[in-house]
């Protein structure tokens, strides 16, 4: 996933107060200056003002105005992502995403300070804190789950199986030869154990009820202690959020069954991501900002499309 700094809590400092005043100030203004372009989404520089208070009680620390709208940037290009795979984040989904935030919050002191920076402003608070929560969750969700992004090696996997059912006892060498994984894993009262495989839990800032993350097919698993024949080959590829895969039961003992498998990785979201990120538009106006931005950070699938000149 692309790196956004969500910094820890921390006190509202001088900074954070002399940014709020300056925030009401903008507001008398009908006209906000618009610093950057991300495809159709445009940046303000109040947003950024917003943001680099959002970042201070946050972290208890200032950050640079090119670095708030770097952040805003990352999660611009989500969104703008987002768009071209249906991804829409309604009204409705921002209402229960903030009722969602406000019974859940570990930390309401600092939710409290977040807020209160937003005011009645609670379009922004929506936009540049709920928004970006959501968007990051359903892209990787599609990103895992969408066959048609998961194209390749998905048929690596079909490949996979096909010969695998010519020679069921070879998957250490046709793992190999396909480009996956081989593994010996243990079925232990109705689940996988992987060990230290990351597939054993949804990484928290993907943890949402609504998406519906893969895990390995009960049916498969229920076949497999119950029904499977020691030497078989699971008739199909099973699938979780991270890869494909084929299994072959080796043994069984009660609900205890040891399988051998071979695993295909899907594909990387960061390097996903960053190849789908430069198909949006992306111009910075603030000289200034554009600058700082080429002087200090090293991402180029920003970076490289920016330039210093008028």
């Amino acid at each position: 996933m692309p790196s956004t700094l969500y910094p820890s809590a921390g006190l509202l400092s001088r900074f954070t107060r002399l940014v709020l005043v300056a925030l009401a100030l903008c507001a008398c203004s009908t006209r906000p200056e618009v610093t950057s372009l991300v495809g159709e989404t445009a940046i303000t520089a109040e947003d950024i003002a917003y943001r680099q208070a959002v970042m201070a009680v946050r972290s208890g620390q200032e950050f640079p105005p090119h670095l708030a709208l770097l952040q805003i940037i990352q999660e611009s290009l989500m969104a703008e992502i987002g768009q071209a795979y249906d991804i829409v984040v309604s009204k409705d989904m921002l209402a229960a995403e903030a009722a969602r935030v406000q019974a859940d919050s570990r930390d309401p002191k600092t939710l409290a300070r977040i807020q209160a920076i937003f005011g009645d402003d609670e379009a922004a608070y929506h936009r540049l804190v709920l928004q970006p929560i959501l968007i990051n969750q359903l892209l990787h969700a599609r990103f895992s789950l969408g066959h048609d992004i998961q194209a390749k090696p998905l048929a690596r996997a079909q490949a996979l199986l096909t010969a695998a059912r010519a020679a069921p006892a070879s998957l250490p060498a046709l793992a190999k030869e396909f480009g996956g994984e081989y593994r010996q894993l243990e079925i232990v009262e109705g689940r996988i154990r992987h060990g230290d495989d990351p597939g054993e839990a949804i990484a928290p800032e993907l943890a949402q009820p609504d998406v519906e993350w893969p895990d390995y097919d009960r049916e498969f698993i229920e076949q497999i202690v119950a029904k499977g024949q020691i030497g078989e080959l699971h008739p199909k590829v099973v699938e979780d959020r991270y890869s494909f895969m084929l299994v072959r039961l080796l043994s069984r003992e009660g609900d205890h069954a040891l399988l051998e498998s071979v695993v295909i990785a899907k594909l990387d979201f960061v390097s996903w991501f960053q190849a789908q990120s430069q198909r949006v538009p992306l111009t910075i106006n603030d000289r200034a900002l554009r600058e700082a931005i080429l002087a200090e950070v090293d991402l180029p699938y920003i970076t490289d499309r920016l330039s210093t000149g008028e």
